[in-house]
């Protein structure tokens, strides 16, 4: 199992707290198909911290998953699900059953993302990992306004 990812800074939210980390997050998707249940996709990277979890749900054209935005989850079996309004971020239970461990909800987005579009992705996250990242975090705890602007001077300094 790959080591986790490395965090290097975390800023303070009103309903908890945002990681920046040092690397982008890559996922492995399979999907688990159950009798009478809706298909499940579920993503995971390599150090088994952070999880996708998508689940087909048709609700009818007036609501449409992620407003209709159309995306393709490549699988590891080497199959492409073309979503685009009926695969919805849900399934957090059936997902953990699966997985064999309890999640929690946090959102997250490397350093090199950071730079260029200012914006927090959410997902899953195995919580004794959640755990183990924060306490490997020693340094200062950032407003979203500070990172913000620290950002932007890296960025300008970086030409």
């Amino acid at each position: 199992m790959a080591t986790l990812p490395e965090v290097v800074a975390v800023i303070r939210e009103e309903n908890g707290q945002a990681l920046v980390l040092a690397a982008d997050v890559r996922y492995r998707y399979n999907m688990y198909q159950e009798p009478g249940r809706p298909d499940l996709i579920v993503g995971i990277d390599d150090s088994a911290t952070f999880v996708q979890i998508l689940q087909y749900g048709d609700h009818g054209p007036d609501w449409l998953a992620f407003d209709g935005y159309a995306f393709d989850v490549p699988l590891e079996s080497g199959e492409i699900i073309h979503c685009s309004g009926q695969w919805w971020r849900s399934g957090h239970f059936r997902a953990e059953k699966i997985l064999g461990f309890p999640l929690a909800q946090v959102k997250y987005n490397s350093v090199m993302a950071l730079k260029k579009q200012y914006r927090y992705l959410h997902c899953d996250v195995n919580k004794d990992k959640l755990t183990m990242l924060l306490a490997s975090y020693n340094g200062p705890k950032y407003s979203h306004r500070e990172y913000h602007t620290m950002l932007r001077s890296m960025v300008r300094e970086q030409g």
